[in-house]
């Protein structure tokens, strides 16, 4: 008992010198910071809070601009425009709504968007909006702005979530030029699609060898009442059948695995007197991978620790119990070491 409140009284004071250390390494960095200029020093998080918190809006207005006054307005370039939303947790925050997030978290999300000139790359402004705001909604105000902000002889890129009939009128009345990605089966270019299928997928002539792609252009145009014929970019790229093909069969075969796993792990359940929320696919997955390896001084590898009685259970299921686990370690012990 004595030797073991010994190693106790070791290991812990090992673990508070490495932890003192760590400190003293945090503090010295706050100072001392190889990417640090003479002066400069790490502030504090309530110091970092309080400068943010300090920048009022007429600041954020004047810096934009100021910015985007100093810019050549006599140039043509072309702005690339795109909106990404954030989920927020925090309670108070007049932007954040619950809106069409693009990773749903269940969480309330505000909107954050970014107007980039791709002729001089760098970015012009950005916009912060309510999240229930859509992009397809935003997109006119944001030409609004960039008109306030001198910009005329300009185009914009943009992707398919800022297409419409009705924002394409008006991009055509403010006289921009753009480009706009589209769904191939979106109701206004589906006809065209289906007409031109076939017809260049496989002409060298339209191989656009930079991008593995093949591509044609049609003009014609968008709408029956369209003012004008517009120009129409079809691209096609035989690696993305590849590509989807081949992910639907991985899906299959992984459809056969997890089907056969749920299924041994239900006539398990059957034999056992309670119904344990462990023998579920998931669960049972990832009650497995606690199942560890670690690779030892003498380069062998060896388990981590013992299977526990629920894993035991689990591996039951498949006919598998610790001996098995054991040979099955020493096996790809012998496999790893030979590939080193």
């Amino acid at each position: 008992e004595s030797l073991l409140f010994r190693l106790h009284i070791k290991r812990f004071i090992t673990m508070k010198n490495i932890y003192c250390g760590k400190q003293k390494l945090r503090q010295n960095l706050k100072f001392n910071h190889p990417l640090f200029t003479s002066g400069m020093h790490m502030y504090s998080d309530s110091k970092i809070s309080d400068f943010l918190s300090g920048i009022e809006d007429e600041l954020r207005i004047g810096f934009l601009n100021e910015w985007n006054a100093a810019k050549d307005h006599r140039e043509k370039i072309y702005i690339s425009y795109d909106s990404t939303n954030k989920n927020c947790q925090a309670g108070e925050l007049q932007m954040v709504e619950f809106g069409h997030p693009k990773e749903d978290k269940g969480l309330p999300v505000f909107n954050y968007s970014v107007a980039y000139d791709t002729n001089n790359r760098e970015p012009l402004f950005y916009e912060q909006y309510p999240g229930s705001i859509v992009d397809v909604s935003q997109l006119q105000f944001m030409l609004e702005k960039a008109k306030g902000y001198g910009y005329k002889h300009v185009g914009f890129i943009l992707d398919r979530g800022y297409f419409s009939k009705e924002n394409i009128g008006y991009m055509d009345d403010c006289g921009y030029d753009f480009v706009i990605m589209v769904k191939g089966m979106n109701s206004l270019v589906k006809e065209l699609i289906m007409e031109n299928r076939g017809s260049f997928e496989e002409d060298r002539d339209c191989h656009i060898r930079e991008y593995r792609v093949f591509g044609t252009t049609i003009k014609r145009q968008l709408y029956a009442t369209d003012k004008k014929e517009r120009y129409f970019h079809l691209y096609y790229s035989e690696q993305s059948d590849k590509v989807a093909a081949g992910k639907i069969f991985v899906e299959f075969v992984a459809l056969i695995v997890r089907n056969r796993i749920y299924t041994l792990l239900k006539d398990e359940m059957k034999k056992l007197d309670k119904k344990p929320n462990y023998m579920t696919v998931p669960a049972a997955l990832r009650e497995l991978e606690k199942i560890e390896m670690i690779r030892m001084t003498d380069g062998k590898y060896r388990m981590d620790h013992a299977v526990t009685a629920t894993q035991k259970t689990i591996l039951n299921a498949f006919g598998i119990d610790s001996s098995y686990i054991k040979k099955a370690t020493a096996q790809l012990t012998d496999m790893l070491c030979k590939t080193e």
